[in-house]
């Protein structure tokens, strides 16, 4: 809902600059026309947007330009992950994708950019994965990790502490997965991020019980049951408290729209009176009553 809000003031924008013949404006609406896309989860359109505005940004050294760069790559990653294309398809997306995320990384560092830097080299490291190079992946991760420590960036931190320990548990290295993902989880309740922290209880409960570390697998997975029924009942008081505005504000409306009409029509009576009172004063005048 609000993506398509968004994307359709932004096309009316794009359709503008394209009037007023604005080409630094038109590009970077175009760009942004093209992250909407990639947010509704519609890599094709928005690599298609993307690639439009490439051509203008290919030389710049620019902020705008090295997240252009980094929004392909990203493109490109998600079309790789469509389990319909060909080997050698995926292999053309990867390839491409590395090439723009190498122009991006190499942006950001210049700029100084360190929490897009810290970004990028999350990417590479995902990208690494999916080519199955699992020590360049882990690499790339720490890297990240290490720069969302240094930038005060706990999101960042915690999306590579999850992929460290999926990485890790993937190859069942669990002693070494294990204490990224209780980073992750100390850090998401810290910072009241309950969907981190439900990922990371819910991957610490299967280490454990994989492991057969049971006391510790029940601990993680009643932490789990209880933050799920909390999550649930703040979802379920958020939608009463939704329901309940939206009856407000459609009784106000109501009452809005009956004083209106109540105005209207003591107006249409007091005009009534007034054209009363002046035929009853020209008849007067005339004599006719």
């Amino acid at each position: 809902g609000e993506y398509s809000k968004a994307l359709h003031y932004q096309l009316e924008a794009l359709d503008f600059d394209k009037k007023i013949a604005d080409s630094a404006a038109l590009w970077r609406m175009t760009v942004n026309v093209g992250n909407t896309y990639s947010y509704m989860d519609k890599e094709k359109i928005a690599l298609d947007y993307f690639m439009c505005a490439y051509p203008y940004f290919k030389d710049s050294r620019s902020r705008i330009a090295g997240n252009l760069f980094n929004s392909i790559a990203r493109a490109y990653d998600g079309l790789a992950e469509d389990t319909g294309i060909s080997v050698g398809t995926k292999s053309g997306y990867l390839a491409k994708e590395k090439f723009f995320l190498e122009q991006s990384l190499s942006i950001k560092k210049e700029l100084g950019d360190s929490i897009g830097v810290g970004n990028t080299l999350s990417n590479f490291g995902r990208l690494e994965k999916q080519l199955g190079h699992f020590t360049e992946a882990e690499k790339y991760f720490v890297q990240s990790l290490d720069m969302a420590k240094l930038t005060g960036n706990p999101r960042l931190m915690r999306n590579n502490c999850k992929e460290l320990g999926d990485l890790f548990t993937e190859r069942e290295e669990y002693g070494k997965a294990l204490p990224y993902l209780l980073l992750m989880n100390e850090s998401g309740k810290n910072d009241g991020d309950r969907s981190s922290q439900s990922d990371a209880l819910s991957r610490l409960y299967r280490i454990y019980e994989k492991t057969g570390d049971y006391k510790n697998a029940y601990t993680y997975l009643e932490a789990y049951r209880n933050l799920k029924a909390d999550q649930s009942t703040a979802e379920y008081n958020r939608q009463i408290a939704d329901a309940e505005a939206k009856y407000k504000n459609k009784e106000q409306q109501r009452e809005n729209e009956k004083l209106v009409l109540e105005n209207k029509l003591k107006d249409t009576a007091n005009e009534k009176a007034e054209q009363e009172k002046k035929l009853i004063l020209i008849f007067s005048t005339a004599g006719l009553v």
